[in-house]
């Protein structure tokens, strides 16, 4: 009913395209959206639909730089970088699926991402691997910035740490001190 009052409503021709691609009709429903597309095209949420959807069909390239789109008109939208890393599983890329996963920081999109990336992964080891060598750099970059201290802040929250000269960030897997052995502790 809202397309009849309102044919250019990209809105509602977005949202009527998410309905029929749930409902089964993904033809339908990718159409729509692109039309929605073509009404809005700076519409980040039209381009996660529609990046979903090609997915689900296959077109990984197609679906990649849709979510690529929608990625740079909403870069703090995490459920993009979610896709990103269901599309890097459908691809069988599963270090890349965790790679991105890890970049995200910490947030429950960013474990949800991880966990499915490493459920998925055909091989275990090697995503582990993936893992910590993500957080690894991530540590080299925390003690290449040498901060004097960190500062958490939010209601009821106004807490200063220094930090010590010279300290560094340490994080993911070593060697084990009395084993020589891998280790990867799960913290």
């Amino acid at each position: 009913r809202a397309l009849q009052l309102s044919p250019h409503n990209s809105e509602a021709t977005s949202k009527l395209g998410i309905v029929r691609a749930t409902l089964g009709d993904l033809d339908s429903g990718i159409e729509l959206t692109r039309q929605a597309l073509r009404i809005n095209p700076l519409d980040a949420e039209s381009h996660y639909w529609l990046s979903y959807a090609l997915g689900s069909i296959g077109q990984l390239d197609a679906a990649e730089q849709t979510v690529r789109k929608a990625i740079d008109l909403q870069p703090t939208a995490e459920h993009n970088y979610v896709q990103l890393v269901v599309i890097d599983v459908l691809r069988d890329n599963h270090s890349a699926a965790i790679a991105t996963a890890s970049k995200m920081g910490s947030t429950d999109w960013a474990d949800v991402a991880v966990a499915y990336a490493r459920q998925n992964a055909g091989d275990p080891v090697a995503a582990w691997d993936a893992h910590n060598k993500a957080l690894h750099q991530r540590c080299e970059w925390l003690t290449g910035q040498n901060f004097a201290a960190l500062k958490y802040s939010g209601p009821g929250t106004d807490l200063t740490l220094g930090l010590a000269d010279g300290h560094a960030w340490k994080g993911g897997g070593g060697v084990a001190r009395k084993s020589n052995g891998e280790e990867a502790p799960a913290l």
